[in-house]
């Protein structure tokens, strides 16, 4: 298997991983901001995202012949949703998160050694009961309840 081999079944792979966009744009965002990851894997995600918009800047250029008819079509059939620089600049969007994998090595090593590891945090009590509270007002059924033998009077 060849190089170009190799890295078409790996891109592959990684799409099948996926399966929509969604989570690949959550992924790579995660892999950039979040707190949960060490600095080793935002910092390469960082920079990964980096390289993928400076490579993709001049993809943009000639991609704008099909880029901007897509953006007239979308402001026709609907105003709201539609921002220019999302249609004109989807390769520097795309190879963001593309180069964001270049942290995807990191973070397995990172899951796998270290945060597969920590123990998740305790709840306090007060949170524990405010846990509870939420779980029964969202779980427990809401109706007045009738008695179904009418009280004995004294006497």
């Amino acid at each position: 298997m060849s190089c170009n081999a190799g890295s078409a079944a790996l891109g592959f792979l990684v799409a099948l991983t996926f399966g929509s966009c969604g989570a690949f744009i959550e992924y790579t965002e995660d892999l950039r901001t979040s707190t949960d990851r060490t600095s080793l894997v935002r910092y390469t995600a960082q920079a990964g995202g980096v390289v993928g918009m400076i490579v993709s800047l001049p993809l943009d250029l000639v991609a704008m012949p099909v880029t901007f008819p897509v953006y007239l079509y979308q402001e026709s059939s609907s105003e709201e949703s539609v921002d220019l620089s999302d249609s004109l600049l989807f390769p520097t969007f795309a190879l963001r998160g593309v180069g964001s994998l270049l942290a995807l090595p990191v973070d397995l090593l990172e899951l796998a050694f270290y945060r597969a590891w920590i123990p998740p945090d305790t709840p306090t009590a007060e949170e524990q009961e405010g846990i509870e509270m939420q779980l029964d007002d969202e779980t427990l059924p809401r109706y007045p309840v009738e008695p179904i033998y009418p009280a004995k009077k004294a006497g």
